[in-house]
């Protein structure tokens, strides 16, 4: 195993896709704060630092995507994935070290990110509004949404041996990841009662609404699934983490938004999903013809 893992840390230091991927999130999130700070005298409200800080977190899955299935689809093309087993390591050994190797080419994509952020955004726009141990949860939850994705995502590199099928089901996977997120947390942000308001009638004449039932707000069984696919779903999560900022602190979230959904319990799932992703994967793999 620890041959596996030097071998593998060797490659990804030397990859191409790793390097772009740590640039380009250097260089967004540089882009982030400098065009925040050049708009403060007329959208103060977008200068906040708790709102950049987060803004990477729906975009981590593609991310994860693009890094897997380049990384694994090389060791597919190669042949170094039949050479590991050629030389004696096991099937495990091999699939849980590049899921190791690539969860942290992830994190350390995502730890750019929140650095440059800090080392830009405090001198131009100001310290967080949250406290500490509050970006602490932020950033353990974003970490673990990352290892999940990581995970999910692997589970479809190792498996697919061609390196296009593979690249076009990640890719694929993570903008539906990102589109079945949104929409169950949307969903669970529809109110149960709609905003009082003024109605032009046809004939010009102004009319007072008041609050109406909401046909589209979730209730009853279908309310605990959705919440359940929207902790169950990494992208749900990131969305989740995201938009927390409106609120500043995690203890006002869950008045703010309609989410009833608290961070351990995001953490856990987190938790069972990768765990999950990555037995269900090697134990397909281990039976897995590679010829």
């Amino acid at each position: 195993m620890r041959e596996l893992l030097r071998a593998g840390f060797r490659r990804m230091g030397k990859s191409i896709v790793f390097w772009l991927s740590m640039a380009a999130s250097a260089l967004w999130s540089g882009a982030i704060v400098a065009i925040r700070y050049s708009e403060l005298e007329t959208r103060p409200q977008y200068g906040d630092l708790d709102y950049i800080l987060w803004e990477f977190t729906p975009m981590m899955g593609i991310f994860a995507a693009v890094f897997v299935c380049l990384f694994i689809g090389v060791e597919h093309s190669d042949g170094t994935m039949r050479n590991k087993l050629a030389v004696g390591h096991s099937r495990w050994a091999v699939y849980f070290s590049n899921f190791t190797v690539c969860a942290a080419a992830n994190l350390a994509v995502m730890f750019t990110w929140v650095a440059v952020t800090f080392c830009l955004g405090v001198p131009l726009l100001g310290a967080p509004k949250i406290s500490a141990p509050e970006i602490l949860v932020n950033l353990a939850l974003a970490a673990l949404t990352a290892v999940s994705s990581t995970a999910i995502f692997l589970l479809v590199a190792m498996l697919t041996t061609n390196k296009a099928a593979s690249a076009v089901a990640c890719i694929l996977l993570s903008l539906a990841l990102v589109i079945a997120g949104s929409y169950f947390y949307q969903s669970l942000q529809e109110p149960e009662m709609t905003s009082p308001g003024m109605m032009v009638n046809s004939d010009g004449s102004m009319e007072w609404i008041d609050p109406q039932p909401n046909p589209r707000y979730l209730e009853g069984p279908i309310r605990k699934v959705y919440e359940v696919m929207a902790m169950v779903l990494p992208t749900g999560q990131q969305i989740i983490i995201n938009d927390q900022y409106l609120a500043q602190r995690w203890s006002d979230f869950f008045s703010f938004t309609l989410v009833t959904i608290q961070p351990w319990t995001m953490a856990l799932c987190s938790v069972l999903v990768t765990v999950l992703a990555v037995w269900t994967g090697a134990a397909i793999f281990r039976r897995k013809d590679l010829k």
